[in-house]
């Protein structure tokens, strides 16, 4: 099931996250509210059993649903967010599979909320062999060419009260997967121009929204696949370190789980 990592740099986080979805909904309004309360428990819930190359079916039965919604709603009733490219990542080697810049959805919380992260990490499984890479940096998963250059946050990144209760308010994000690894690569095929650098893009999207603000966080909440942190642990890569080798660098404690880094 999707595994949901706290951290918390002040004070730690216990919320739960509720979708409240009525069985009688019949209104076009009361109906966008289920497709959003739908793919918020589909993101949290959802279960993963085999990495195989191309798309997560997960991935791909949350954007059918989000599409659904686009057409059924007004769009001035959608929260759309565009894409923003990681400007300095190239130089960093920090690049989607095609060599293109990897990217991000941010949508910036008030209020009590200003303060509080909320780090969304996309789905898509891997590409695991030469052929399957070569045809994924041909999509929205392997290159930012492809890539929405809006998306409309819904669910968990809704900011809507009614809708997502928890975080309506907080600093939302989503950031793109296009490293074919789930963000743990750090090499290249120079022969078939393919780059896993799943791992830079982590460093330099964590260097930028802590540029962004979220330095000053009190809590940030990270949203993953169940199956990445077992990934860390099969190639070695310990899971604490994807989180600390960004906080403890800059001083700040954190937690994972409620456990101290």
């Amino acid at each position: 099931m999707r595994m949901r990592c706290k951290i918390s740099l002040k004070r730690r986080l216990y919320a739960p996250v509720s979708a409240h979805v009525s069985s009688a909904l019949t209104t076009p309004a009361e109906m966008n509210l289920r497709f959003a309360a739908v793919i918020c428990c589909l993101w949290l819930c959802s279960v993963v059993c085999v990495v195989q190359s191309g798309s997560s079916s997960t991935d791909d039965a949350i954007w059918s649903l989000e599409s659904k919604l686009m057409a059924t709603s007004n769009a001035s009733q959608l929260l759309m967010v565009p894409l923003t490219l990681i400007q300095g990542a190239a130089s960093k080697g920090a690049v989607c599979l095609d060599g293109t810049l990897p990217g991000y959805h941010l949508h910036r919380g008030f209020g009590s909320g200003a303060n509080r992260w909320l780090i969304q990490l996309e789905g898509g499984g891997w590409c695991n062999t030469r052929r399957s890479c070569i045809f994924r940096k041909t999509t929205r998963r392997g290159s930012s060419n492809h890539m929405e250059k809006v998306l409309a946050f819904t669910g968990i990144l809704s900011n809507k009260a009614n809708e997502n209760p928890d975080f309506f308010n907080w600093n939302r994000v989503k950031l793109r997967y296009c490293d074919g690894a789930s963000f743990t690569g750090d090499s290249e095929d120079q022969s078939s121009q393919l780059y896993y650098r799943g791992q830079r893009i982590w460093q330099v999207a964590m260097e930028e929204l802590l540029s962004k603000g979220m330095q000053k966080a009190d809590q940030v909440l990270y949203l993953l696949f169940y199956p990445l942190m077992l990934m860390f642990q099969q190639i070695g890569y310990k899971r604490n370190d994807f989180f600390k080798s960004i906080f403890k660098k800059i001083g700040l404690s954190a937690h994972l789980n409620n456990n101290p880094l």
